[in-house]
């Protein structure tokens, strides 16, 4: 069933691409992990060397101990998301996996939104087999209106009225037989089923047409919106780095205090990470579009 295949590929790309994000965000925390720890040894120093309070380096350790939260975190989600993909995959839960690849910045095209719903009609099979349902329903209603009509039989047959067929003359005979059923008490009862039958056919084709051009709009929608959101969150970046290259100057020359410098480095980690959600969701989402539109039929949008 094309369509089971479809849904199959679609659990399996969503879960590799979460097995891709938790590892992304290990390694972004393990960063911070380090950043943090280059903080605390710092802050220990300065408390040390008496130009710095206890409560800088208490301020570092916490932030250090939030940060490796956040790995131990990613390292669960990484035996999370991998136990689901085994399992879109058929494989046992606890299968070891390679996972490999990376959560890239990739473009992709969409169409409009028209057209969309186009190709979904044409090429969803679950919109295929209720037209298919549908003609098969209104040949039994045909069938059905048959049975009211008359029976009409016609019939010929040739004669030789003499003992040699070559010598006699011939005779010929056409006639017509027309019946008519007066006494079938259930004939109407069937046509007035197969209309019903019909008539649901009918709606059920036409509700699953609108349920369609709907998940289309949906989709579509929240692929535009992961796109638009990832746009931000990659600018979110670049100003966050920037900052924190900022308020590290301004702490070595004593102009700020280690508070801003930890706020400023949990602003950026906090950056990459949603970075890196909202390209999991742009991916996912034109997944999404494919899976509506009856159109994910290989993976190859994703690895081209």
């Amino acid at each position: 069933n094309n369509q089971v295949q479809q849904q199959v590929r679609f659990e399996v790309l969503r879960s590799y691409y979460a097995v891709l994000l938790a590892q992304a965000k290990k390694d972004v925390a393990m960063e911070a992990v380090k950043m943090a720890e280059a903080d605390v040894k710092r802050s220990r120093d300065r408390v040390d060397a008496g130009v710095a309070v206890t409560s800088d380096l208490l301020a570092a350790e916490v932030q250090l101990a939030e940060f490796r939260q956040q790995q131990i975190q990613a390292e669960g989600e990484i035996i999370s998301a991998t136990a689901t993909l085994n399992t879109a995959l058929g494989l046992p839960v606890n299968a070891p996996q390679q996972i490999s690849g990376a959560l890239l910045e990739k473009q992709f095209d969409l169409g409009e939104q028209d057209a969309l719903m186009q190709t979904a009609l044409q090429a969803r099979p679950d919109y295929s087999r209720a037209g298919l349902t549908l003609r098969e329903r209104e040949q039994q209603t045909f069938g059905a209106r048959g049975e009211m009509l008359p029976r009409v039989e016609v019939f010929t047959s040739v004669g030789v009225s003499a003992r040699s067929f070559l010598k006699g003359s011939t005779d010929y005979l056409v006639g017509a037989n027309v019946s008519f059923n007066l006494f079938d008490a259930g004939r109407k009862a069937r046509l007035s089923q197969a209309k019903a039958a019909e008539t649901v056919a009918t709606l059920e084709q036409e509700h699953l047409a609108n349920q369609i051009r709907l998940d289309v709009v949906r989709a579509r929608q929240q692929f535009i919106t992961a796109r638009e959101r990832l746009a931000v969150m990659q600018r979110v970046i670049s100003q966050a780095t920037e900052a924190l290259r900022i308020v590290q100057d301004r702490y070595h020359e004593g102009l700020t205090t280690i508070t801003e410098v930890l706020r400023a480095e949990t602003a950026l980690t906090q950056a990459r990470t949603n970075v890196l959600a909202a390209r999991y969701e742009h991916y996912i989402g034109y997944a999404t579009v494919l899976l509506v539109t009856g159109q994910l039929t290989d993976v190859q949008p994703f690895v081209s």
